[in-house]
């Protein structure tokens, strides 16, 4: 009697096939298993076409909350909420308590998380920050970065430094992902400074910006501490009583100025800058207890609605 067919005989699904099929598997923990039933299996689901499908259908969810003040400390999800087991693994893998940080956590103030990375600095009295770090708790390691050029100067105060998202490219690497910095500051009542600093070039570069309209001494002064959101590649600067912003775009590292916000009573409005569908900005102000919502295509010529 001949031996019955061997694996070579099994059906043979094409990729694609394999695709929806992982796709509209239940949880990620059943996707992970079939990825390591066999190499096929593996090899579709790392393959950066499928994670882009993927992603795009589950965005990655909520795993808890990081205090960024000392004591450090960080909140996972809990049960029943889906996210429970991965954020109770999370708690368990990472250092949240930032000791691996030069020197003990001591004396570093964390100001930005974003991308699995989290931003500290550390004060000093001979220069604005003796030390910007950026650190990765899950992997228990950082990157210290060079000091920033000419900042101890006295016409840099109270610089404001964040985290530059990752693009949708960069987070589909997976793998050693990039990071970038940005420091910016009111050098005086008409200019404004931006440093920036990528992991792949590891040197600062400077943006300068000249506003026509004088921000008020006390503007300069706090300009820390005034109202920062991101959305579509752009930072967003906003200053009570003016009726504009403020905006750095990333990708091209340029400034510019949003003259005239639409709102009743523009001037003095509680606004939020948001990502609306369809790629479009929008604005939720508050004014005279009255709640608006204002979008508008990308661009400088677009018409608010």
């Amino acid at each position: 009697m001949s031996p019955p067919a061997a694996a070579a005989s099994l059906l043979v699904l094409p990729d694609e096939l394999l695709e929806d099929i992982f796709l509209r598997l239940d949880a990620m923990a059943d996707l992970a298993r079939a990825s390591a039933a066999c190499t096929d299996f593996r090899r579709v689901v790392s393959a950066r076409r499928f994670r882009r499908r993927l992603r795009s259908l589950r965005p990655a969810p909520v795993l808890g909350c990081l205090a960024l003040y000392a004591p450090f400390e960080f909140r996972p999800a809990e049960p029943q909420h889906r996210s429970a087991p991965a954020a109770r693994a999370l708690a368990q893998a990472a250092d949240f308590t930032f000791s691996f940080l030069p020197g003990g956590p001591n004396g570093w103030l964390a100001c930005d998380a974003r991308d699995g990375r989290v931003l500290f600095y550390r004060l000093s009295f001979t220069a604005v920050f003796a030390d910007l770090v950026v650190c990765d708790p899950l992997h228990r390691r950082y990157v210290q970065l060079p000091p920033i050029p000419g900042t101890g100067c006295s016409g840099y105060k109270d610089l404001d430094p964040f985290l530059d998202p990752a693009t949708d490219g960069e987070k589909e690497e997976e793998q050693d992902l990039p990071f970038r910095v940005i420091c910016a500051v009111a050098q005086s009542q008409h200019e404004f400074v931006a440093f920036h600093f990528s992991s792949a070039t590891r040197i600062w570069f400077r943006t300068t910006f000249d506003w026509s309209t004088p921000l008020g001494q006390t503007m300069v002064e706090f300009f820390r501490l005034s109202d920062r959101r991101y959305a579509h590649g752009c930072f967003y600067w906003s200053f009570l009583g003016m009726g504009n912003l403020l905006i750095l775009d990333t990708r091209e590292m340029e400034f510019s100025v949003l003259d005239q916000m639409p709102g009743r009573n523009a001037d003095h409005q509680t606004h939020d800058i948001v990502e609306v569908g369809e790629g479009r900005l929008g604005i939720v102000s508050v004014a005279d207890g009255i709640l608006e919502l204002y979008s508008k295509a990308l661009g400088k010529q677009k018409q608010w609605c």
